[in-house]
């Protein structure tokens, strides 16, 4: 997965997580499949923001408190940073950028779909139906059904090849 990839999906895993607690779905299955994931992506996450350079991040939270005293927008905030500090952010958010398209192989766990369900009881009737999940929540949550979808792909020599004759020119 690419770094980016990474923190995204840390941060669907998140809202994904607070969904079901909103709604009061209980599936030990999906609940210890997405916690096992979140657990996995936080350590990830957090060795991202280790390495990010303190320079930039200083620079953010700068944009961001001027941004809450004008009530502003982050990219408005970034605007309103003195020259030398705006270009100084610009080289660093680029170079922050092209890092997170680095390759990190994570192993994360795989949800079992046919185990997404849960016993409803009807005028003393139990029944087993699948768990219904919001549309965006389904989308994230199918992610994790195949393994294939964050293995680390391996790069050909094509791949290979062309990546230098873009490079050259």
């Amino acid at each position: 997965m690419k770094l980016i990839e990474i923190k995204i999906v840390h941060q669907n895993v998140q809202e994904l997580l607070n969904y079901c607690k909103r709604n009061k779905i209980k599936n030990l299955h999906l609940n210890l499949g997405l916690l096992s994931n979140l657990e996995i992506l936080s350590k990830e996450v957090e060795l991202i923001n280790k390495c990010t350079d303190p320079e930039l991040i200083e620079l953010e939270d700068n944009a961001e408190s001027a941004g809450k005293k004008e009530d502003y927008d982050f990219k408005l905030s970034v605007a309103l940073l003195s020259k030398e500090d705006k270009e100084s952010y610009d080289k660093l958010r680029a170079v922050y950028d092209e890092s997170m398209q680095e390759n990190r192989n994570v192993v994360l766990e795989v949800i079992d779909k046919k185990q997404l369900v849960q016993a409803v009881t009807v005028d003393d009737k139990n029944f087993i139906i699948p768990i219904e999940l919001g549309v965006d929540e389904s989308a994230v949550l199918s992610f994790f059904f195949d393994a294939k979808n964050w293995e680390k792909k391996e790069v050909s020599k094509s791949d290979i090849k062309a990546d230098k004759t873009k490079k050259k020119k």
